[in-house]
């Protein structure tokens, strides 16, 4: 059982190898010396003419367990470096994004600012326009009280040929054109 579970863990080993990433094949490699210690260690415990174990017969092993160590802890190394480059890399997309929209940010800006400085002038044209309109009417209006008041009998003449009397005149605005 322990050769079929050996034979399988090799030939897993071997597939990981030829993966294109690199930290399947760190892993391999760290797997593969701790099955090199195990064979080893194997080959010199059956070969030993006494049969038995001692120190020396598992120095393989314990060899091959250090370096599948050494390799896993290189292997956790390497695959911290990916992330903290992912990490990098995405915080520099980040960065890139929002200075992208921060120039957008001020480009929408720029066009809604000249949008109101447009729209404010074209009211204040209109302004203007309705204020000369207004004034042009105003002198008008004026014009026309300074016409009917001088058509408009004085209360001394009108003392003179009516004697006692009454006058009731109170436009509504500045020219009157309901009665006097």
């Amino acid at each position: 059982i322990g050769v079929a579970i050996l034979a399988f863990n090799i030939i897993l080993i071997i597939r990981l190898l030829f993966l294109k990433n690199t930290l399947a094949r760190i892993i391999s490699i760290g797997a593969l010396s701790l099955a090199v210690g195990a064979i080893l260690t194997q080959i010199l415990f059956l070969s030993s003419a006494l049969n038995y174990m001692n120190e020396s017969t598992f120095l393989f092993q314990k060899v091959g367990f250090i370096l599948e160590l050494l390799v896993f802890t290189y292997g956790i190394t390497y695959r911290y470096k990916l992330l903290e480059d992912d990490k990098q890399k995405i915080q520099e997309q980040l960065i890139i994004q929002l200075s992208e929209n921060a120039e957008l940010h001020e480009k929408v800006n720029r066009e809604l600012a000249d949008k109101v400085k447009e729209r404010t002038l074209e009211i204040e044209k209109q302004r203007d326009h309705i204020e000369k309109i207004n004034t042009d009417i105003t002198d008008s209006i004026n014009y026309a009280q300074y016409i009917q008041s001088s058509i408009l009998p004085r209360t001394e003449k009108l003392e003179s040929y009516l004697g006692e009397h009454f006058v009731i005149y109170k436009p509504k605005d500045i020219v009157s054109g309901e009665f006097y």
